[in-house]
């Protein structure tokens, strides 16, 4: 337990040094004169940065293969097929038969091209991941800063991205998309949909949160997000009714079936330690109700609703994973914007949000094995 909480604390003491003691490309760009100082300063932050995310990239590429779930059931399985055929093309058309990403089946083809050994497909895929997650919060740096963000996401997904090897990348895609969304990018975005698409076909559901995010910022917002909560509750109370429905119709893939199994798991820990303590935060603060704010709120209503969901189906726990996700900026947005706790001028909200992550990582990882990435094996071979 304590070997994951140690290194991402010492992933996080890194950037916060670099975010706040040194100067960032942006800081060098306003100066007039580059002297030998501002240059050393932004190699250092790139230094500093390029630790900071290889560290948690090492855990994933030194891991045992026990180390989350589907690891065993896809993950090797693929990397070593990809080892042992020749032809790139008809591993990707055995992959798609396979329901294997085309994206995901290209990322294991490169690297296999290279070594044999899986435990550098988990370090390069990984690194991967958290570059593109710390890049995405850099590029939402006006609503959130660096640290406090990326501890949101190494204590909350992080070891979910070692057991959900495709949709795990799907995700932090379409995080990296937040911008776009922001910027009522839609073509923009469309092509960050396409890109997650093509690790896990999930990852099409994307799209929707761009135009709930927008729905409530039009000039009927209060009504829109009204209606999308009443659709999103009607939606949980006939989900059974109408996926048996469709899949009786054929109207969807048998394979989806799986989501329509009815099987608990997942809510109460979902609800009560994500949902609920996030979205006390934005229905009582008082900040002005900008679309930031009305946006990454509703994506928050949205993941408590959905989670109702899991209730009844278990697995429907990663489709509420694509609203879940953005909480890497809904959670140190509203408490670092709305909310102000000092002692002697000195701000605790960080400190406190740091506490709250680690207890919700330990219930989540350590207590309730959520993945099977806790303890953490080195690897055997």
């Amino acid at each position: 337990m304590f070997f994951y909480i140690g290194w991402f604390a010492v992933s996080l003491c890194l950037i916060f040094f670099a975010e706040n003691y040194l100067i960032t490309t942006d800081d060098i760009i306003q100066q007039n004169n580059i002297n030998v100082i501002i240059v050393f300063k932004k190699i250092l932050y790139i230094v500093f940065v390029i630790i900071a995310v290889l560290i948690p990239s090492l855990i994933a590429g030194l891991r045992d293969y026990s180390i989350g779930t589907d690891v065993m059931i896809y993950g090797n399985i693929w990397f070593n097929n990809a080892v042992h055929t020749s032809d790139f093309f008809s591993y990707v058309q055995w992959a798609l038969s396979s329901s294997i990403g085309f994206l995901y089946a290209t990322f294991n083809y490169v690297i296999a091209k290279f070594t044999q050994n899986p435990h550098y497909f988990y370090f390069w895929y990984s690194f991967t991941e958290n570059f593109i997650v710390f890049w995405a919060i850099k590029r939402n740096r006006d609503i959130v800063k660096a640290t406090p963000a990326m501890a949101v996401y190494l204590f909350m997904f992080f070891n979910l991205t070692l057991n959900i090897l495709r949709q795990g990348m799907a995700l932090i895609i379409l995080v990296w998309g937040f911008k776009n969304i922001r910027n009522k990018q839609f073509l923009k975005y469309a092509v960050v949909v396409l890109i997650a698409y093509l690790f896990h076909s999930t990852a099409i559901l994307g799209i929707f949160i761009y135009f709930i995010y927008w729905l409530v910022n039009d000039n009927l917002s209060e009504l829109n997000e009204l209606l999308l909560i009443i659709l999103c509750l009607l939606g949980i109370i006939l989900f059974q009714t109408m996926s048996n429905s469709l899949l009786n119709n054929s109207l969807i893939n048998q394979r989806y079936s799986v989501y329509t199994i009815n099987q608990s798991g997942g809510f109460y820990q979902h609800f009560i330690l994500l949902c609920i303590p996030t979205l006390l935060l934005y229905l009582f603060s008082h900040i002005r109700k900008d679309n930031v704010f009305k946006g990454l709120r509703v994506i928050v209503i949205f993941s408590t609703l959905l989670g109702f969901l899991t209730l009844q189906v278990a697995s429907l726990g990663r489709i509420t994973q694509y609203f879940d996700i953005f909480f890497i900026f809904a959670l140190p947005y509203v408490l670092n914007s709305s909310y102000r706790i000092h002692i002697k001028n000195v701000s605790l909200n960080n400190v406190i949000l740091l506490i709250y992550l680690i207890v919700y990582w330990i219930i989540i990882y350590s207590v309730m094995k959520s993945g099977q990435t806790v303890p953490y094996i080195y690897m055997q071979s």
